[in-house]
């Protein structure tokens, strides 16, 4: 997401992961961050609230 962000602003700058990054201070299972099973999703995609 924040390397097509970039893409799409003419910046030329690379993005790197970094795996073991904290989010604000906490380590996170691969799974914390997603909705869980029977959460309501909506159906735009990324690509097409980029584009807009």
């Amino acid at each position: 997401m924040a390397t097509s962000g970039l893409a799409k602003l003419g910046d030329p700058r690379t993005v790197v992961t970094d795996p073991s990054a904290r989010y604000f201070g906490a380590d996170l299972a691969e799974d914390t961050l997603v909705p869980a099973d029977g959460a309501l999703l909506g159906e735009t995609t990324y690509q097409q609230f980029k584009a807009r």
